[in-house]
């Protein structure tokens, strides 16, 4: 398991537009789109995401 990068669609209602960033893999679910793919060499770097803080998702 490696993780995965989502946005909440308009099955979520309010949290709409919402992204999470999983440390694992998702099962299928249709309120959930999975817009990429955390690999095992950067779940390390998680942990320096905090509230608030500005970051950016590269394309490798």
């Amino acid at each position: 398991q490696h993780g995965a990068i989502t946005v909440d669609n308009e099955g979520y209602g309010r949290y709409q537009g919402e992204v999470q960033i999983c440390k694992v893999d998702l099962l299928e679910d249709g309120k959930v789109n999975v817009v990429g793919r955390v690999t095992q060499d950067d779940r390390d770097l998680i942990a320096f995401i905090g509230p608030g803080q500005t970051f950016k998702l590269l394309h490798k």
